[in-house]
């Protein structure tokens, strides 16, 4: 994550959250489909304030993934609390009130199976600036196309108890170098005010289709399988973000 000023960017590292926690749920049944909820929290994430105090960002995501009989909903939610946030210069001079900023992340999106020794990665089949696509066939049995996964859809703004919705993120795909079967997103929310805005929430969501299955394989298990199938792309909205900076810091 970064913040972007006319004053400069200011980096923020999952690292310096002072706590990291992660509730897994249970499979329930909503409206008689299978559903999950996975949650991620990175608590209070310091930002460098040069001596003048503290500041902090705490960032939410989650992921619920809901199994239809043709196709699995999954929804990313995001809600990133900048209430505690101060940005300071290298010189120790906090930006000006109302300062127009922009609130953005970096994601790296891939699709692959569990397999012996690692795992199968599937490389993207279509990529525009502003969508990607995934088509697959015989995985499990099961043949995927992962359509219209735009992070682009409407966000809101929060000026505390005031809410600013249906604004809409700027989005970029690029194919990645490094894994080559991957993809860079970079989501982008513009127009923000320093001082005023205090928090943004997100939920875009991605359809995965797939072939009909029957009565008998919903169940449990079978959804755990369809779930492990996608997870090259929602979990790694939870942890790329842990990965690249501890690999930054490593070299």
């Amino acid at each position: 994550m970064f913040i972007s000023t006319p004053y400069g960017t200011f980096p923020i590292s999952f690292c310096d959250a002072s706590s990291f926690n992660v509730q897994v749920g249970n499979v329930t049944h909503v409206n008689g489909l299978p559903t999950v909820t996975n949650t991620a929290t990175f608590k209070d994430i310091a930002l460098p304030t040069y001596g003048q105090g503290p500041s902090s960002v705490t960032f939410l995501i989650s992921q619920t993934v809901i199994a239809n009989w043709t196709n699995m909903i999954i929804k990313i939610g995001v809600y990133a609390d900048l209430s505690n946030m101060k940005l300071y210069q290298s010189d120790g001079k906090e930006i000006p009130p109302k300062t127009d900023f922009s609130f953005n992340l970096m994601y790296q999106i891939d699709m692959n199976t569990p397999g012996t020794p690692s795992p199968i990665n599937y490389p993207p089949s279509d990529i525009t600036p502003t969508s990607v696509l995934f088509a697959i066939n015989g995985t499990a049995g099961t043949q995927l196309s992962i359509a219209n996964m735009n992070l682009g859809d409407k966000y809101t703004e929060i000026q505390g108890a005031t809410q600013l919705t249906g604004k809409t993120p700027t989005i970029n795909f690029q194919q990645s170098t490094a894994p080559t079967w991957a993809v860079n997103c970079f989501q982008s929310f513009p127009n923000m005010t320093y001082g005023v805005t205090t928090a943004v929430q997100s939920d875009p969501t991605i359809t995965v289709q797939h072939n009909a299955v029957s009565a008998g394989e919903i169940a449990i298990g079978n959804l755990m399988l369809y779930v492990a199938i996608v997870l090259g792309v929602v979990a790694v909205v939870i942890v790329a973000g842990v990965i690249s900076v501890k690999r930054k810091k490593n070299r």
